[in-house]
């Protein structure tokens, strides 16, 4: 099973219900006046909006944009924003470590969740001491 399905599909029912996608359009923070600012192939853009939602990633694909360029942004406007961590991914079978690995880029999650042949999710934590 992949993502890429599913996130066609869910492209596909947002388009529907009305929502507009900009690609290729880097956020780099705001004009003097409060405008957003953007990067884009035909250069810089403004836009206003009553309401904005960031979704900006971390800093684990900067060939595809996720840089952590925000972070700066953010800063400057007086955003706390933690720094941008590696996330580490290890599988524990039996007491016994199967597979630990550093990933680049900002962990969404510390730790591993499985649910059980009863159903009873648990979170592995993801330590690789």
């Amino acid at each position: 099973m992949k993502a890429s399905p599913l996130l066609r599909a869910w492209l596909l029912r947002l388009r529907q219900a009305g929502v507009a996608f900009h690609v290729r359009h880097a956020w780099r923070g705001w004009s003097e006046d409060g405008a957003l600012r953007f990067e884009t192939p035909q250069g810089e853009q403004l836009a206003r909006a009553r309401a904005v939602v960031l979704a900006l990633g971390g800093g684990s694909w900067p060939r595809l944009g996720s840089d952590g360029a925000w972070v700066p942004l953010l800063v400057q406007h007086g955003v706390e924003v933690l720094p941008l961590r590696r996330p580490i991914v290890a599988l524990t079978w039996g007491g016994r470590r199967i597979f630990a690995r550093a990933l680049p880029g900002n962990p969404s999650s510390p730790c591993l969740s499985f649910t059980d042949s009863k159903g009873s999710a648990f979170c592995q934590p993801a330590n690789l001491s």
